[in-house]
């Protein structure tokens, strides 16, 4: 078992499956893969902060949270699941991006 503890199946096993894990507090650095969209963790850990409850949240920081989640999710498959899948061009909401994170969503973050 590797030294985090988590179980790792052989490729030869039954139970092993290609696969990837990403979080909203992830670095996406940490997946090394080139081209990433960009998304400095000091950005994106503003957004992970954001208390959960059961609130609309303002079209800005809707459209910075999908674009995180896309990001991402991005990195993580191409990291782990199939490096040759193509580099997404831009965000789903290219004028929110995850780099430009408003004073408001700041103010609100701990």
């Amino acid at each position: 078992m590797p030294a985090n503890g988590s179980y790792q199946a052989q490729p030869t096993d039954t139970n092993f499956h290609k696969g990837a894990y990403w979080g909203i507090r992830s670095d996406i650095r940490s997946y090394n893969v080139a081209n990433v969209l960009a998304c400095p963790l000091d950005r994106t850990s503003v957004l992970a902060a954001t208390p959960t409850r059961l609130k609309r949240l303002d079209d800005e920081r809707q459209e910075q949270f999908i674009n995180w989640g896309y990001a991402v999710c991005d990195a993580a498959l191409r990291a782990h699941a199939d490096p040759m899948l193509p580099r997404p061009s831009d965000f789903p909401f290219p004028a929110a991006k995850v780099q430009r994170v408003s004073r408001q969503c700041r103010e609100r973050s701990p």
